[in-house]
């Protein structure tokens, strides 16, 4: 229950105050989290200084990661308030044609992200255009806050897919020619692939490339990247099609490695926004 109550309250003051007020609050008070919290602090430091090894005062780089939590929770918090005028106003979209000619072959499309910059209002958006979009989402243990976050989510039309029933309702949306967004850059099954990923061995979700295969869906890395002044840019890289052999494991690597490469470009350009709280690496 305290949980939920945090949130909500949260939801109530990011939608009160302005949006650059509300990002200073989040600031401070991920600052005083990561102050008290030497795990997440060394998680991210050690985060860092594999995606950035030449790299200097790790410290202050991980609180801008933490900032960057924080931002990224105000942004969900005020999905209320995204509309049409908000998305032309703050988020310029590169390449939404990949996703419409993918679209035209009547097979689905996979959109893979990761948890960087804002990447649930980059799905949120792609709802509000008008796009049959579900994503796969993680259920929390709290009902109460599992429900305040899925309609957060379902509020703005965007449709939601609970990880643990995620295979048969991927496959159908795709069959029905919709969009599913997975990120693709943590695992949660323990069923995942160990995979190369940003010069170490980490164990990786391989969903995306066995619904390809199975469907032949179009693979689309798409992610919501945060600008200096707070503005974004939705960014979508050409599709990835699925390349069948007689050897399926390969075919699944195959696919994997070309996503991830992707992926691994986008974390290096924005380390910051990398919102990865754990290590992960298989040490």
């Amino acid at each position: 229950m305290f949980n939920f109550l945090l949130y909500k309250l949260g939801a109530i003051l990011a939608q009160s105050l302005s949006r650059d007020m509300a990002y200073r609050l989040a600031e401070f008070f991920t600052d005083l989290h990561l102050f008290f919290s030497p795990r997440d602090r060394r998680a991210l430091i050690n985060n860092l200084n594999i995606i950035l090894p030449e790299a200097k005062n790790f410290s202050i780089l991980a609180r801008e990661v933490s900032r960057n939590f924080g931002r990224y929770l105000v942004d969900f918090f005020r999905f209320p308030l995204v509309n049409e005028q908000f998305i032309r106003e703050n988020i310029r979209c590169e390449n939404l044609k990949f996703i419409d000619e993918s679209l035209k072959k009547g097979k689905g499309v996979i959109i893979v992200s990761g948890h960087l910059g804002s990447w649930e209002l980059g799905a949120v958006t792609l709802a509000q255009l008008g796009y049959d979009v579900a994503a796969v989402v993680l259920t929390h243990k709290q009902r109460l806050v599992n429900n305040f976050f899925n309609q957060q989510r379902k509020s703005k039309g965007l449709h939601i897919i609970e990880l643990s029933n995620a295979a048969r309702q991927c496959l159908e949306y795709l069959r029905q020619n919709k969009i599913i967004i997975l990120l693709v850059d943590r695992d949660f099954t323990q069923n995942g692939l160990i995979c190369d990923f940003l010069t170490k061995k980490a164990l990786l979700p391989k969903g995306a490339a066995i619904f390809s295969l199975k469907t032949g869906a179009s693979i689309i890395p798409g992610l919501l990247i945060r600008n200096e002044d707070n503005t974004f840019c939705l960014h979508f890289d050409n599709s990835i099609e699925p390349v069948y052999t007689d050897n399926r494991d390969y075919d699944i690597e195959f696919l994997m490695k070309k996503y991830l490469s992707i992926i691994e470009g986008y974390i290096k350009k924005s380390p910051t926004q990398w919102l990865m709280f754990r290590e992960f690496w298989i040490k």
